[in-house]
């Protein structure tokens, strides 16, 4: 098919590439952004541009999670026509997206959830896209991009670390938070942007210069599970940080397993007002891990995956 220049492609896919990065102009990188405002899918930085203004179709980001599943960035012009979201399933880049040429999730490439930094690539060649991991191309989407005739001046969307519809809305729903941190970003042509919102400051996570798997919980957090039968057998076990072998259990279970006519099973809850920071390597019930992103309750700040590889008791709640 014959390219029809930069503007001959879907907006739903231009709307998400950020600019290359400037590495031999870049002085100093910024700190990484963490993607994760909380337990629920609200996005940490909302933009807007005018996407006749956009001149480029291809962009790089760095990611480092040790997460396996979550979104990195969503974008669209019409969240019912024309959307696209790339998050991580199973801890490799999953693709979802819809407009009028296509509808299609598809996951490729290697799992980026090791706690290493990588090199996310994606390019808009024609009515082609393509996805890069560490300068390897992984994915390519053929046919899934148009000319705009007829289209309306579209205001371009694009939400960090969340979505901006229900998660019943996806082709195939996914846990949206992910604990995860980008760096070395930059979202379209700066001169396209129209506006931009965050989470104030004192709600942004930090990103520690190294990290570990983990679950960090800071001082005062806590997180509920609900167990559909005995609660008995609960186990906390801690993480670089804590008191060697130190375990944390629940008072005995207060109600009766046996009793099928109790309408809801009691939570079941971490250490509580802890002044203290600690770092949990598992969380287990019944002999199976919890998983921190399904937990009925938790406090915003806890991390889920991960836990700073320097752990402190005067730790910062808000890393």
């Amino acid at each position: 098919m014959e390219s029809r220049g930069p503007l001959a492609a879907s907006p739903g896919l231009l709307l998400l590439l950020p600019l290359p990065p400037h590495g031999h102009q870049r002085i100093q990188d910024p700190p990484a952004v963490h993607l994760s405002s909380g337990s629920g899918q609200e996005p940490i930085t909302i933009m807007t541009f005018d996407f006749t203004k956009i001149r480029k179709t291809s962009s790089s980001f760095e990611l480092r999670t040790w997460d396996p599943e979550g979104v990195i960035f969503y974008g669209d012009t019409n969240p019912q026509k024309d959307c696209f979201v790339l998050g991580l399933r199973d801890g490799r880049p999953e693709i979802q997206m819809r407009n009028h040429l296509a509808q299609l999730t598809v996951g490729a490439g290697p799992r980026l959830d090791d706690g290493k930094w990588h090199q996310v690539e994606v390019k808009v060649l024609g009515d082609s896209l393509l996805l890069s991991v560490d300068g390897e191309e992984v994915l390519c989407l053929r046919q899934v991009s148009g000319p705009l005739a007829g289209k309306v001046q579209p205001v371009v969307r694009i939400a960090l670390g969340g979505l901006l519809f229900p998660v019943s809305s996806l082709r195939l729903p996914l846990v949206p938070t992910l604990d995860g941190c980008l760096r070395r970003e930059n979202w379209l042509d700066q001169q396209a942007q129209t506006s931009v919102s965050a989470l104030l400051t004192s709600s942004l996570r930090s990103c520690a210069a190294e990290s570990q798997p983990g679950t960090f919980f800071p001082p005062g957090t806590r997180a509920e599970f609900s167990l559909q039968a005995s609660c008995r057998a609960l186990g906390l076990l801690s993480g670089p940080g804590t008191p060697a072998g130190s375990r944390f259990w629940p008072p005995p279970c207060p109600w009766d397993p046996r009793k099928p006519s109790l309408a809801q099973p009691p939570a079941l809850r971490s250490r509580e007002a802890s002044s203290a920071s600690f770092c949990l390597d598992g969380l287990w019930a019944q002999g199976q891990k919890l998983d921190m992103d399904r937990a009925l309750s938790r406090s915003q700040n806890i991390w889920t995956h991960s836990c700073p590889q320097s752990l402190g008791n005067d730790t910062d709640s808000t890393h």
